[in-house]
């Protein structure tokens, strides 16, 4: 899984041709899908949103 702080057009034709792999945004992301799994990729203005939102 690869979160991004908003989902590009590249990224995302670039990633659904790999499989098992998904992109989405910080809104999208939840922790069921986070734990679904095994390796997640975060961006660093995306970990920023997150501690924003959970702050």
């Amino acid at each position: 899984m690869i979160v991004t702080e908003e989902v590009d057009e590249t990224l995302y034709l670039a990633a659904r041709n790999l499989p098992h792999v998904d992109v989405v945004d910080v809104a999208a992301a939840d922790p069921v899908s986070l734990v679904a799994f095994d390796k997640v990729l975060v961006t660093v203005s995306a970990l920023r949103k997150f501690e924003e939102k959970l702050a």
